[in-house]
């Protein structure tokens, strides 16, 4: 009877370690897919913060483009022998920058006219 009431205590005692080795294989596992949904959020964020990045670089470059058109288009107006000088090259560089990506319907206005 003795030996009986060993072989059961043994084997809640086994039973509880396999509950409490589960527990920590659950655990374990919730906490490797928070850390792979947290490191996606902060690829995803990063991804997002380099595209605003680039963004805001083009829309830089073709604001400095369209200020240097415009001077030159003044320029231009206002000479009476009509030379460019310093504008060449400018209706290209502008032509690049506008090709990098496609303007949106929103952002009108931004680009220069063209006279």
């Amino acid at each position: 009877a003795k030996a009986a009431a060993e072989l059961r205590e043994q084997e809640e005692k086994a039973a509880r370690l396999a509950a409490v080795q589960e527990a920590a294989r659950r655990s374990e596992r919730e906490a490797a897919e928070r850390t792979g949904a947290a490191e996606q959020a902060a690829l995803r964020e990063a991804e997002e913060l380099a595209e605003a990045l680039r963004r805001s670089e083009v829309d830089a470059e073709e604001a400095a483009l369209a200020r240097r058109v415009s001077r030159c288009e003044e320029a231009v107006s206002s000479e009476s022998t009509g030379g460019a000088g310093s504008c060449s090259g400018v209706s290209i560089g502008w032509r690049r920058a506008s090709a990098r990506r496609p303007r949106a319907a929103s952002r009108s206005g931004s680009a220069p006219s063209s006279a």
